[in-house]
């Protein structure tokens, strides 16, 4: 029984380290897509890319008051620490609170960390750490217009969150698996004849 077991485990052990490369290797799928984008991203990029590139900048920066200024007036802006977009849990503050957050040294309650469920509660200066700006979104270059990337379990559901957006990804990629890669969305609305900045979700591999 033993020498089975001898010949036996270094087959188990081959198997398990196969499987893993080959889940490694598999593109990253959302759980579910929702609904779809009400324009194409060639027609989404010829409206927004320049006003995006400036929102990136600002939040590079950390230049809120600065951010502040393309929030939509009437709906505010939503911060998302995942790509599931949550109206229950997820914070959203009007044009003249984003102004100050970076000054801002309340603990708000962003919503519920993934896997283990425990309470994202810390300061915006914490939370743009961990939840926006975690790599450096403003120096990726193949952007994508309303093609969320990314995979994980959670719902992709940006679309039917915020009817009629446009929703900018800036994505990088992992190093050495596909689990480490983070996205940083913005999502604009249109209010009149300007498109305002309603949303900034942030993305990664989830469990």
């Amino acid at each position: 029984m033993e020498k089975k077991m001898t010949r036996v485990f270094p087959l188990l052990t081959a198997a398990v380290f196969t499987a893993l490369a080959l889940f490694a290797a598999v593109p990253p799928t959302f759980a579910q897509e929702d609904e779809t984008p009400s324009m194409t991203p060639a027609a989404a990029k010829a409206i927004i890319s320049a006003r995006a590139r400036q929102v990136i900048l600002a939040i590079q920066a950390k230049d809120m008051a600065r951010v502040s200024t393309y929030v939509h007036p009437r709906k505010g802006l939503r911060f998302s620490p995942y790509t599931y977009v949550s109206k229950e849990s997820d914070r959203v503050f009007t044009a003249n609170q984003v102004r100050g957050l970076a000054g801002n040294q309340r603990r708000y309650l962003w919503g519920e960390a993934d896997g283990s469920g425990d309470p994202i509660r810390m300061t915006f200066n914490r939370y743009y750490r961990r939840y926006i700006y975690d790599k450096n979104f403003a120096a990726v270059r193949d952007v994508t217009y309303n093609e969320p990337s990314g995979g994980g379990t959670m719902i992709l559901n940006l679309f039917s969150s915020y009817p009629g957006a446009i929703v900018v990804d800036y994505h990088v990629p992992g190093r050495g698996t596909d689990m480490d890669w983070r996205s940083l969305r913005l999502i604009f609305q249109k209010h009149g004849r300007i498109w305002y900045l309603v949303g900034v979700a942030h993305n990664e591999w989830t469990i």
